[in-house]
């Protein structure tokens, strides 16, 4: 109910059984991006800002979205590559509206909160609070880059030995 940025810092919490200990770091594993997805007439809005063109000018089909979590969500969309032959399937990933400036807020508080506990009880900045929140926006700020998610897909591409049951999906750079 908190939102997206407390799902992030509960998720990068339980991977700190260190700090936390292993009883709320498993609770906090249950943590899962389950937002609700938003309307798909907002992500059709945002890529038409982005590329200065209507979705239907960019792709043959822009699907309903297929899968949302706490920074972006997916929409399926199809596209002529090469001419002659069938259209290509893709994946849509569009950022939430408004997600950096929730995020920005977010870490403020965030950040007021770790120098206050510091401040108000010393026997805890041995955990170091302030590190791990900004540890958190740096994360966060990494997922956000969509270009850092498409280059290490197109590396994993290039270093993948391609067994049949396993395809990388191709980055449209131009997209």
């Amino acid at each position: 109910r908190l939102g997206p940025s407390y799902v992030k810092f509960g998720q990068f919490l339980a991977t700190r059984p260190d700090l936390i200990g292993q009883k709320l770091a498993n609770d906090l594993a249950t943590l899962q991006d389950k937002m609700p997805p938003f309307p798909k007439e907002e992500a059709e809005a945002m890529i038409e800002k982005i590329f200065a063109k209507k979705p239907h000018e960019l792709f043959l089909t822009f699907s309903d979205p297929i899968a949302a979590a706490s920074v972006a969500q997916v929409h399926k969309a199809s596209l002529i590559v090469n001419p002659g032959e069938p259209p290509t399937d893709l994946a849509v990933k569009v950022l939430r509206p408004g997600i950096r400036q929730v995020f920005a807020r977010d870490l403020s508080t965030m950040r007021f909160a770790a120098r206050c506990i510091d401040f108000f009880i010393p026997k805890v900045r041995r955990l170091k609070g302030r590190d791990v929140v900004e540890i958190l926006a740096w994360s966060v700020a990494l997922e956000m880059d969509l270009r850092l998610e498409a280059a290490a897909l197109a590396e994993l591409d290039e270093k993948a030995v391609a067994p049949t049951d396993f395809r990388v999906p191709k980055v449209e750079w131009a997209l």
